[in-house]
């Protein structure tokens, strides 16, 4: 999974991911970076339409994983309904508070709390 957010030439954001469903077996190394080829890919297709749409150009920023100690792990805070998106690296999940997301991660994804103790939250 990858998320990224696209800002249109009008000021709007948007929120995209994109997903890969594999059999985890079989993939590689290269994945990752065949994700962030295909959002670079789809945001300058929407770019050329809205460019002639909206007179400008629009912005693309990749979402950080939330550290080092989790790598694949994006989460993002969605301020204004107080909700949250996790993408793990076998799924995508929406949660209704940060504590259901800890225990989410920590019982179910494996990560220990030392792992999510420190991290960067990914807000819109």
């Amino acid at each position: 999974n990858k998320m990224f957010v696209y800002k249109r030439g009008d000021g709007r954001e948007q929120l995209f991911i994109v997903m890969v469903d594999q059999n985890l077996d079989r993939a590689t190394g290269k994945l990752p970076l065949a994700l962030k080829e295909a959002v670079v890919w789809y945001a300058s297709t929407l770019n050329k339409e809205d460019t002639k749409t909206y007179g400008k150009t629009s912005q693309l920023s990749l979402l950080s994983d939330l550290n080092l100690l989790t790598p694949g792990l994006q989460v993002v805070h969605l301020e204004e309904l107080d909700k949250f998106i996790l993408s793990y690296p076998d799924g995508v999940r929406t949660f209704d508070d940060s504590a259901s997301m800890d225990a989410f991660s920590n019982k179910t994804l494996g990560y220990s709390h030392l792992q999510l103790e420190n991290g960067y939250l990914n807000s819109h």
